[in-house]
């Protein structure tokens, strides 16, 4: 079993034997948490705060977990969401059902220049070039993205 999704079930086990609160600062496979709450406090120290403020995420999308935990922390406050990404890389629909769920205002896009006029965070992310089966399907998705 890979190391990352050894991490992924151990945590899931540890919640459902554990009385006490647990941390998840990621697990590998999973979300990233902890990330989520450090680039919100970064908006707020340089900002002011993250009410009223339209975040647009660009990259893998698809794969990154610092923008899965970054959405759903979103929901927390009064937030627009913009999403860019290749087709093949976008938001997954758990995550988009998570925030919309919230009432969260989403949209998406495959081209930053969209969105970027009245972006006050842009969120970039990498495309991940280990997510990809050959050379070939990286170069062709970095392009897009």
């Amino acid at each position: 079993m890979d190391r990352q999704i050894k991490l992924y079930t151990k945590c899931q086990e540890a919640v459902k034997l554990c009385r006490k609160p647990i941390i998840n600062a990621g697990d590998g496979v999973g979300e990233h948490p902890t990330q989520a709450l450090l680039d919100v406090f970064t908006i707020r120290e340089e900002i002011g705060t993250v009410n009223g403020l339209t975040i647009t995420m660009v990259g893998d999308l698809k794969n990154g977990r610092t923008v899965h935990s970054l959405a759903r922390l979103l929901t927390q406050y009064r937030v627009n969401i913009r999403y860019v990404s290749p087709d093949s890389l976008k938001m997954p629909d758990d995550v988009k059902q998570d925030v919309a769920a919230r009432g969260i205002s989403q949209e998406e896009s495959t081209a930053l220049e969209d969105f970027l006029s009245d972006t006050d965070v842009l969120y970039m992310t990498r495309i991940q070039k280990e997510r990809f089966s050959s050379e070939e399907e990286y170069k062709k998705n970095r392009k897009r993205g």
